[in-house]
């Protein structure tokens, strides 16, 4: 499915289910980044400010002592906030920082259960905060595909990343990371289906990971 029709799906499911969340500030506040996000998906997104590309982004103002490189990435204006230090600072931890997100892959199909619990019942406290989560590892997920689509800077630094982070890599992200470059560089990275498991092929030699029956 297309990100933009995605989001158009997520928006109007975090609209529905999560009502509560909208009279939570900080909620609502993340919520209404996602959606711009999403809005935003068929734009292209300016990342190199050395380049002479705007950094003219909307971005709500970070709480004062909030540090972006330490606290754990729970919102959609977190990555904003991230983005930007990239954007003015060119500040290349940034970036590794978004990947770290992708382990919010975990919550993967949390919003699609919870399109179907909410049909008999509310949803916990728990499953709604697990279908946001997945709404941020979304974002996380296109806004690094965007980018390294459009500008090379983005794409060669997701590759070092990659590299430098396998010996020791968070396992979700790792595989999303890979995943994301087997479509923004396919001809360097590739899918190899095996029995019993899955290689991605890449520069640096071959990654394995078990396939759960």
């Amino acid at each position: 499915m297309p990100f933009r029709q995605k989001c158009l799906k997520v928006g109007s499911l975090l609209r529905g289910f999560i009502p509560s969340f909208f009279a939570r500030g900080a909620m609502k506040q993340g919520i209404a980044i996602l959606l711009l996000l999403c809005t935003l998906a068929t734009l292209a997104v300016p990342v190199a400010a050395d380049a002479g590309y705007s950094t003219k982004i909307p971005v709500p103002a970070k709480p004062a002592g909030f540090d972006i490189y330490k606290e754990p990435i729970s919102t959609p204006q977190h990555l904003d906030w991230l983005w930007q230090d990239y954007l003015q600072h060119g500040k290349k931890k940034a970036i590794a920082r978004i990947v770290d997100a992708l382990e919010l892959g975990s919550y993967a199909g949390s919003l699609q259960k919870a399109q179907a619990v909410q049909k008999t019942r509310a949803l916990t406290e728990e499953e709604q905060q697990n279908a946001f989560l997945e709404a941020v590892f979304e974002a996380a997920m296109w806004s690094l595909t965007s980018n390294a689509k459009q500008h090379p800077e983005v794409l060669e630094e997701l590759k070092r990343i990659e590299q430098r982070n396998r010996p020791h890599a968070k396992p979700v992200a790792h595989g999303y990371l890979l995943l994301l470059l087997t479509r923004v560089a396919p001809d360097d990275y590739k899918f190899v289906p095996q029995k019993n498991r899955l290689t991605v092929t890449t520069p640096m030699g071959d990654v394995h990971f078990n396939v759960k029956k």
